[in-house]
Formats: structure tokens, C-alpha cells, sequence
């Protein structure tokens, strides 16, 4: 009598293990697909360009077509991240400050200009503000 009472134990342990994983996968997809729903829908060119096709063609080819390159698009950003994972954080932490100050300096040059259209603006915003500030730049 006593070894059924530790099966059913055994049996319960495991399925709320299996619960927890389930459950902790579901929100994972669901806060992966929130995400990615939420960055594609608010500023891409995906949106607008599926919405001409189909009010051009049929709906099923386009919709497949841009499932299949969404997917291929998200594999590719998972391997990327899952091999820079494997990087040291030191690492990932420089590579991405240089990256981030990379494409600072290069919208400073392409909003600015010429070095002498640097200078006017800084003369410019220092005689007003009485101090140079950097967000003109942006």
C-alpha cells in the first residue's frame, strides 16, 4: 500500500514539471511574437508593401511568400544571436558601444555636413544657449 501513494507522487512531480516548462514556453513564444509583432507592425515597409500586393493579387501566395521570408528573416537573427551568445560579454559590450558610436558619428556627418558647417552650428548654438550642447547633431 505505501508504494502507490510515492508512484502518484512521482507521476504528479512530473507532470508539474511538464506544466512549468509548458507554461514557461508559452509565454516565451508569446513575448518573442508580442515583440517582434510590435517592432514589425510599428515602422516596416513589410506591412505596406503586403498590403499593395494583395490589393493587387491573390492573398494566399503573398501571404506564404511573406511567411516563408518572415521565418528565414528570424532564423537567421536567431543563429546570429545564439553564436554571439557564445562570445565573451566583454566583447559583445565593446563591439556594440563601437557600433553604437559608429552610427552616431555617421548621422552627426550626414545631418551636419562639412567640418565648417560643424563649427557655424556649434558658434550658433553656443551664442544662444550660452554652452554647446550635442543634441543639435540629432
Amino acid at each position: 500500500m505505501s508504494c502507490g501513494p510515492r508512484i502518484l507522487r512521482v507521476s504528479h512531480g512530473r507532470d508539474a514539471r511538464a506544466t512549468i516548462i509548458r507554461t514557461q514556453v508559452i509565454l516565451i513564444f508569446f513575448t518573442a511574437f508580442g515583440t517582434v509583432f510590435v517592432a514589425e507592425i510599428v515602422g516596416d515597409k513589410l506591412l505596406y508593401t503586403t498590403g499593395v500586393l494583395a490589393a493587387r493579387y491573390r492573398t494566399l501566395p503573398i501571404m506564404l511568400g511573406m511567411a516563408i521570408a518572415f521565418m528565414a528573416k528570424m532564423g537567421v537573427a536567431v543563429l546570429v544571436g545564439e553564436a554571439i551568445s557564445k562570445l565573451p560579454g566583454p566583447l559583445v559590450a565593446t563591439i556594440t558601444a563601437i557600433s553604437f558610436l559608429g552610427v552616431a558619428c555617421v548621422r552627426a556627418v550626414a545631418k551636419i555636413g562639412s567640418p565648417a558647417k560643424f563649427r557655424q552650428e556649434a558658434s550658433r548654438v553656443k551664442g544662444r544657449h550660452g554652452f554647446v550642447r550635442g543634441d543639435f547633431l540629432f
